[in-house]
């Protein structure tokens, strides 16, 4: 459940994830595939907080090497956690969403993945409906595929 407890772990995780060690731990131990667990699976159950700083930390940890080869594990779907949040109504969460997108789309076998999913069609739809700042970073995305 989404309790008040998990919120505060998650910020100060969020918060953590800043540094370069405490990165490696979290990537090390798993937190990326909590991560994506978390918002594929149980996205409807969570508050606004908690899916804030779910990709927010999701997006910090992508960005190191060790956290986009995490991404390619075969038990990480990370882009089908990203392609359920590409919608979201909170700007900052759709600007962590695009991030992250950008971060492990630099990868071979997430922009494999990520075509195989029919990802540009879909960015591409959702670039027609965009506000100016989101149509900006999937315009930075798209190239990628």
């Amino acid at each position: 459940t989404d309790s008040p407890t998990r919120q505060n772990a998650l910020g100060a995780l969020q918060k953590l994830s800043l540094r370069r060690a405490p990165q490696a731990a979290m990537i090390s131990n798993g937190v990326i595939d909590w991560l994506v667990h978390v918002l594929a699976e149980d996205l409807d159950a969570l508050s606004e907080y908690t899916v804030e700083y779910a990709t927010a930390l999701l997006m910090n940890l992508s960005l190191r090497v060790a956290g986009k080869r995490r991404c390619e594990e075969p038990g990480v779907d990370v882009l089908k956690a990203l392609n359920r949040l590409l919608e979201h109504e909170s700007p900052q969460v759709r600007t962590y969403v695009n991030g992250t997108l950008y971060s492990v789309l630099t990868r071979p076998a997430l922009r494999e993945r990520a075509l195989e999913m029919g990802l540009p069609a879909i960015l591409e739809a959702l670039l027609e409906h965009s506000d100016e700042m989101n149509a900006r970073q999937l315009e930075y995305i798209l190239p990628l595929l």
